[in-house]
C-alpha cells in the first residue's frame, strides 16, 4: 500500500516533468483538469467503495505530486512546507528589529510568498472546519471533489 502510494507521488512528479519540459506554460492547462479530475475520481471510487483505500489514495497521491511540482517549479515554492515558511516570517522580523542582525531589510518578494503560504493554509483549513461544522456530510462524500475543484481552479 504505502509503496503504491509513493510510487504513484512520483508518478505525479515524472508527469509534471516530463509536460512542462514539452509544452512550458501552456502545460498548466492541462494540469488544472487533471488534478481536478483525480479528486473527483477519489471522491467517486470512495462514495462507490469505502473499504477500498488504495485506488483513490493513489489518484490522490498523484494529484499532489502533480500539484507540489507545480508550486516547486513554477511558483519557486513548496507549499505543504509550512513549517519552513513560518521560520521565514518570523526570522525575517527579528533580524528586521534586531541590531545583532544589522537591523536588515525585509525582502518584499519572499516575505510576500511566505505570508500567502501560510494565509493559503489557514484560510484553507478554516474553510475546511467551517464546511464540516455546517454540512458535516462532507465528512462522508464530497470533499474531495470540492477540494479537486478548487485545486484545479
Amino acid at each position: 500500500y504505502l509503496a503504491a502510494v509513493i510510487a504513484s507521488y512520483m508518478a505525479g512528479l515524472a508527469v509534471f516533468r516530463r509536460t512542462y519540459q514539452s509544452l512550458q506554460e501552456q502545460s498548466l492547462q492541462l494540469f488544472a483538469p487533471m488534478i481536478t479530475a483525480a479528486f473527483l475520481l477519489a471522491d467517486r471510487l470512495t462514495f462507490v467503495d469505502p473499504v477500498a483505500k488504495l485506488a483513490p489514495m493513489c489518484l490522490l497521491s498523484g494529484a499532489y505530486g502533480v500539484i507540489n511540482a507545480v508550486g516547486t517549479d513554477m511558483a519557486g515554492t513548496m507549499c505543504f512546507v509550512l513549517t519552513g515558511h513560518l521560520t521565514k516570517i518570523t526570522n525575517a522580523i527579528v533580524d528586521r528589529f534586531s541590531t545583532l542582525a544589522g537591523k536588515k531589510p525585509i525582502d518584499a518578494f519572499g516575505m510576500f510568498r511566505s505570508v500567502s503560504v501560510f494565509s493559503g493554509f489557514f484560510f484553507g483549513a478554516l474553510a475546511a472546519w467551517g464546511g464540516v461544522k455546517y454540512v458535516p456530510s462532507l465528512k462522508d462524500r464530497g470533499l474531495l471533489s470540492l477540494m479537486g475543484t478548487v485545486y484545479g481552479a
